[in-house]
């Protein structure tokens, strides 16, 4: 397993925080980082879903927002605030933990290749999706690193959309 985690780590994206207030959340960061940016927007989060394996029935919205951090503007900081706090895994994870950090993404060319161990080692996955611009999963290593592991992979203009919602580099 930590092979694998390892193996990641050139394809570190973010870390991402769930929030009851995007808003006021936005702005902490902003002013905590030195953020000069966050774009935020809603998105659907409806199928082909799968939350611990089965199918989302009851599709849900949240409002994203992304941001450069880093004295050049390298890092990536991401921000999910469920709207409304329903029984999706966002809205679960602010009733048992409050705000913070949700998980640690990974930006990779190969979805399928990347997580070949993770999906053979039989690591539960939290949310999944799969799609012609994208295909995440979140992979619950909570107990073992203290947080869940998003492995992503998008197409050119998924990618291109994720961009521009970050702003100008700082």
């Amino acid at each position: 397993m930590d092979k694998v985690l390892e193996g990641l780590a050139p394809y570190y994206l973010h870390v991402s925080y769930v929030v009851r207030d995007i808003e006021a959340a936005r702005e902490s960061f902003m002013g905590l980082l030195g953020v000069k940016h966050i774009g935020v927007m809603e998105l659907p989060m409806a199928a082909p879903l799968l939350m611990r394996g089965k199918p989302v029935e009851k599709p849900f919205r949240i409002k994203i927002g992304v941001g450069r951090v880093g004295t050049n503007g390298d890092q990536e900081i991401e921000l999910i605030q469920p709207i409304p706090v329903g029984d999706d895994i966002y809205s679960q994870f602010l009733k048992a933990s409050g705000s913070g950090i949700h998980h640690i993404a990974f930006l990779v060319p190969d979805w399928d290749k990347a997580t070949v161990e993770l999906r053979a080692a039989g690591v539960p996955r939290i949310l999944e999706s799969q799609n012609a611009e994208f295909h995440f999963a979140y992979f619950d290593l909570r107990d073992r690193i203290g947080t869940a592991v998003e492995v992503v992979q998008y197409d050119r203009q998924a990618f291109e959309m994720i961009e521009n919602l970050k702003g100008p580099r700082q």
